[in-house]
């Protein structure tokens, strides 16, 4: 197949990054991939470096510094796009999160090429602009051969908001279990940039400073763990607007857990990262599809505490502890109970925890089933399936 997949950039992110998989992935099977994005220069196009039969185009070198800026933008990549698809003429095209799947619609409407939009995201707070984009969606997607959800929890939400159930089909996130593994040095390493004794537990909350990931509940734990085990340390990982950081930090002083606690920005060394905790915490309030944390997290041998958001209790099946949104008490008796198990409890519960990873959420998995869809959806799959060839995937409903 020729594969033209379609994103507003490869920077950080969890959907950058299984973009920037998928892409890799499918050109290393023998398919042609262009990899599209709207802005360059984003840190997951290493990925893609020297891997044959693809290729990576920007539509444009930087954003645009200001909101009318950003919008010519926006209304110039429709015509970019259309220019790329005229050039590359794929087989099929897959874009993935709300803009660009807009973005996409518009460039190809008018085209033969089949698009296939991926949504990334559940039960969204609305605002009025996620709000327009969920109306506009609700519209165009019944147009469409298919909508991929990562999580079952994203296509059952958004099937609730009027999306079609006959496109809907849930493919979850893969895990790069190769390269998210136990590694002691890398533990060593990054403990010792922090300056984190090997001996202190370590507990962590990997996420962006956004209201979503609900850093406020993750410091109240922290408070409710602390008074009860001062020795134990915690980290937060992931960056914002500074605004937010300065907020969350006068609550970490309010709660007197600042001696505790570390703020470490962004991470790029993320394998170290995630080696460095003793426990990962994820403590979403909302918006969550598949959470990468948590599958990255695992495959490294982490157990895990989760709130019940997205799919977190498919994530983490009978390896971690999974918790009420928006409760710090129950939280932190997650971190304590995890924290007290005996050690050979702790090394089956991390052991159970990667191999949950591997076996249900390998990145192999996902562009198995990716590749399935794709190839199903373009014309000559199309006829296949009229004539009685295999389904494959199935509708989440």
């Amino acid at each position: 197949m020729r594969v033209l997949l379609f994103i507003g950039h490869l920077d950080q992110g969890g959907s950058q990054r299984q973009m920037a998989e998928l892409a890799r992935g499918l050109a290393a099977d023998g398919h042609q991939v262009c990899m599209v994005t709207i802005l360059a220069r984003g840190q997951f196009e290493a990925l893609l470096e020297g891997q044959s039969g693809l290729e990576v185009v920007s539509l444009f070198s930087e954003k645009a510094p200001s909101f009318w800026g950003t919008a010519g933008q926006l209304i110039s990549s429709v015509r970019r796009l259309r220019r790329c698809a005229e050039r590359f003429r794929p087989d099929v095209v897959y874009s993935t999160l709300y803009i660009s799947n807009l973005v996409a619609y518009l460039a190809l409407r008018r085209e033969a090429v089949p698009l296939v939009w991926g949504i990334r995201s559940s039960n969204e707070v609305l605002t009025w602009k996620r709000s327009l984009a969920l109306a506009v969606g609700r519209r165009l997607a019944s147009r469409l051969p298919a909508v991929v959800y990562n999580s079952r929890a994203g296509s059952e939400w958004h099937e609730k908001r009027g999306f079609p159930s006959a496109q809907s089909r849930v493919i979850p996130n893969g895990i790069d279990t190769e390269s998210f593994q136990k590694d002691p040095l890398a533990r060593a390493r990054c403990r010792a940039s922090w300056g984190i004794d090997d001996q202190e537990f370590l507990v962590g909350l990997v996420a962006r400073l956004s209201p979503m990931k609900d850093h406020q509940t993750f410091l109240e734990a922290v408070g409710i763990v602390a008074r009860q085990r001062p020795e134990i340390r915690f980290v937060c990982v992931g960056d914002g607007p500074a605004a937010t950081l300065e907020g969350l930090q006068r609550q970490a002083q309010r709660l007197g857990v600042q001696k505790q606690l570390l703020w470490t920005g962004r991470e790029t060394d993320m394998v170290a990262t995630y080696n460095a905790l003793d426990l990962l915490v994820s403590s979403s309030a909302w918006g969550e599809g598949f959470s990468n944390a948590l599958g990255e997290g695992m495959a490294c041998c982490v157990p895990c505490v989760a709130t019940d958001a997205g799919d977190a209790r498919d994530i983490l099946g009978d390896t971690g502890v999974l918790v009420p949104p928006g409760s710090a008490t129950e939280l932190a008796a997650g971190i304590l109970l995890l924290k007290d198990e005996l050690p050979k409890q702790r090394q089956q519960r991390s052991e159970e925890a990667r191999r949950q990873i591997v076996e249900n959420f390998s990145v192999p998995r996902m562009i198995h089933e990716t590749a399935q869809l794709l190839r199903r959806v373009t014309p000559q799959g199309a006829a296949k399936d009229s004539r009685g060839g295999d389904r494959g995937c199935s509708s989440s409903s």
